[in-house]
């Protein structure tokens, strides 16, 4: 998993690059708290490759961010391994 560069706005991109386990679902934890799941069907399938493209709007994030103003909070992104609760690589970031 990579995030994509020149997102602009208050939109995260991810490509997500499945290897011989497959892709299942994907995971959006914020706070270390599961808050999305993702299934293949609601990501982008990228053109010519095999490759996922996630896109998540942080403004429908906002109401599960918390904390006393100025704080980080960590978003963590993490895909399962298609048939198993396996994970794969993950991707952390910080989002006000």
């Amino acid at each position: 998993m990579e995030p994509i560069e020149g997102t602009k706005g208050n939109l995260l991109r991810y490509r997500i690059i499945p290897r011989k386990g497959g892709l299942g679902s994907v995971e959006l934890y914020i706070n270390n708290n599961l808050t999305y799941t993702y299934t293949q069907s609601q990501l982008q399938k990228e053109a010519k490759t095999k490759n996922y493209i996630l896109e998540v709007n942080t403004d429908t994030l906002q109401q599960y961010f918390t904390g006393d103003k100025g704080n980080k909070n960590p978003i963590a992104i993490k895909p399962l391994i298609q048939g198993g609760g396996i994970y794969g690589r993950g991707r952390d970031s910080e989002k006000n």
